[in-house]
Parts: C-alpha cells; structure tokens; sequence
C-alpha cells in the first residue's frame, strides 16, 4: 500500500525521445523502413521454409523459428514506439507495460535458445558429419525447438508475478520507449532486490551460457574447417555456415543491445 500522501499509480507514461520535431519525424521514418525490412524478411523466410519441401531441414526449421522469434520481438516493441515517437510520450496500464515486458522476454530468450540450438547443429554438421543424420533426427530438432519456446513460458510468468507485487507510487514516469525491466525497478516504491537477482540470474542461464556455448561450438567448427585440406571441402563447409552465420549475427545484436542498452541494477 501506498503512504497516505501518495498516490498509486495504475498507468505509467513512456517518455521515448526527448527530441525536436523535426528529428523525430526523421527517426520516425528510419525505425518504420528498419521495421518493414525486419518483417519482410522474416515472414519471407517463414513462408519459403513452411512452403518449399526441399528446405524441411533441422538448420532451416530453426532458422524459420527464429525468424518468428524475431517477429514477436520486433512487432511487440517497434509499432508502439512509433506511436511514442510521433505523439512524445505514450500511457500506457500497468498490466499492459507487464504483458509487454512479458513478450519481450519470452522472445528473447527464444532466440537466444534457437541460436544455441543452430550452433550445435552446425558443429554436428560439420564436425560430426558421419553421425549428423542419427544425432539430429526429426525427433531431436523438433524436441529443441519446444525446450527453446517453454523455456521461456516456465520461467517468465514467475518474474512477472513478483512484477506484480511491487508497489509504484509517486513517479509513473518511464525513461525508455518500452517496458524492460530496469526503468520499471527504477521507479518502483517497493524493495526489488529479489527480482533484479532473478533478472540477473535468468540472464546467465539463459543469455550468457548459451552465448558461452555458440563461441565454443564456432571455435570447434572452424578448428575443423580449417583443418580440411581441400580447398573444394572448406569453401563447401563454409556455404554451408555462411547464411544462418549472418542471421544469428544480427540476432546476437538485438540480444546484445538489450543486455548493454539497459542495467539490471536499480540506480539511487
């Protein structure tokens, strides 16, 4: 409960960009045009691996959910940003800022799990490649590609819960264009020492340690890699990493970006 002299807050405001009209009207066009690119291709890629039977392969059934991953994502945070961009602020319900915050995690963790997932299956491909077929059957990609999505369906709904706990009081000024965890902590009125080491800790299980993992698989792959003699096999090797090398790079930026663009730690 609040102090007597406060008021609760139910709704909280998402400040954005505190730019002139001019450069936000600019930023507006830029983020729209990133955004229609990033859903272009991703249904793309979603379409022509659901559709072209050739592709029913373990490393483009993980590319296509990633490509989904992606989607969730970007349209769970971007159409709204535009909204704040053009109108310099946007409210928005305490539940709704937690069921944004909600998605928001759930995607990201998906796509750091796929992105683990698509490493093994290129070190199995490329360093295993006489076992490949029985190791990554139908039966195991498949099995991937759920533990990759209820992964985070198990452990969110908890840090939500906790989210739901708090008390905000005074300030429902949000420093940020969306819901992330650090501006919500930031302003709330309650002890939240145990959902920023919950933060913390989902962040090592389910960021950090698969990043560890996709740097050790793309040490191994190109150990092998280089190691192959003919110059026929290497670049045959390499064919075969180059694309989903180049998307999991663009989806390692989105991760990075959210781990280093905010702090977990509630500042004073």
């Amino acid at each position: 409960m609040c102090k007597l002299n406060e008021t609760a807050v139910t709704k909280f405001l998402l400040r954005g960009f505190e730019n002139t009209y001019i450069i936000n009207i600019l930023l507006f066009n830029f983020v729209l045009l990133v955004y229609i690119a990033i859903l272009f291709g991703n249904i793309l890629i979603i379409f022509l691996v659901s559709a072209n039977q050739l592709l029913h392969v373990p490393m483009y059934i993980f590319l296509k959910h990633l490509a989904l991953a992606d989607l969730l994502f970007t349209t769970n945070i971007i159409p709204n940003m535009l909204y704040i961009i053009l109108q310099e602020g946007g409210m928005v319900t305490l539940q709704g800022c937690f069921i944004q915050y909600y998605f928001h995690s759930l995607a990201l963790f998906t796509q750091s799990l796929i992105l683990t997932t698509m490493s093994f299956d290129r070190y199995l491909a490329i360093c295993q490649p006489l076992r490949y077929s029985a190791l990554m059957d139908y039966r195991m990609c498949f099995s991937l590609i759920f533990f990759s999505w209820a992964t985070g369906f198990i452990l969110i709904p908890s840090e939500i819960a906790f989210l739901f706990q708090l008390r905000f009081c005074g300030s429902n000024i949000i420093n940020h264009f969306f819901c992330d965890i650090a501006p919500i902590l930031h302003i709330s009125s309650s002890d939240v020492t145990f959902v920023m080491w919950e933060d913390f800790a989902f962040a090592i299980l389910v960021i950090f340690l698969p990043f560890v993992l996709i740097c050790i698989s793309y040490m191994c792959i190109f150990y092998t890699i280089f190691k192959i003699t003919s110059s026929t096999g290497r670049k045959k090797s390499f064919f075969h990493l180059q694309f989903p090398f180049d998307y999991r790079l663009y989806i390692l930026w989105n991760i990075n970006s959210h781990i280093y663009g905010s702090s977990w730690r509630k500042q004073p």
